[in-house]
């Protein structure tokens, strides 16, 4: 993907790879430290999420991410779950600050990759590829399975009655 990548625009979702990679170490230290540590390593695990998100939020921003809005309030739903933990954390409530900081987050985080970050990647190859559309179409196919794999339609499930009149709606 990145040969045909503007090199600018390859450094910011390098970028934003890379805060997702000291954002999963910041959850594992979270996890395994010891429980004197852990206010600090809540602390240092939202001073994370919140350059994470912030750095997203600016390259939405440039490109003109059409579902913005959608993938602040996911940012924003989470952030305020952790802040709302987190006065609980530093006066000691280690379990629920270590339940919330790596296994909650991480089981959403994994869902948020391969959703709304994986389609805001997309939209910003799509926006500064020099190949075609029909070559980056192809390329986003390759990787719908691991999308498919983490979401299920409500129209799939059995349990779920059919909408009349919605069938040919987009589900995103």
């Amino acid at each position: 993907m990145s040969g045909s990548l503007d090199p600018a625009v390859h450094f910011e979702l390098e970028r934003i790879q890379s805060w997702h990679d000291t954002l999963e170490k910041s959850m594992h230290r979270l996890e395994v430290c010891p429980s004197a540590e852990v206010g600090n390593a809540y602390r240092d695990l939202l001073d994370t999420l919140e350059q994470t998100f912030a750095l997203e939020h600016r390259v939405m921003e440039t490109y003109a991410f059409p579902a913005i809005q959608c993938h602040l309030e996911q940012h924003a739903r989470v952030l305020g779950g952790l802040h709302h933990l987190h006065s609980a954390v530093m006066r000691g409530a280690d379990e629920p600050g270590r339940h919330a900081g790596s296994h909650l987050l991480r089981r959403w985080f994994e869902l948020h990759q391969v959703t709304l970050d994986a389609s805001v990647g997309l939209w910003v190859v799509c926006c500064t590829s020099r190949e075609s559309a029909t070559t980056l179409r192809r390329r986003a196919t390759d990787r719908v399975d691991i999308a498919e794999a983490f979401t299920t339609s409500p129209r799939t499930r059995p349990d779920t009655p059919r909408r009349r009149g919605t069938d040919h709606l987009p589900l995103w």
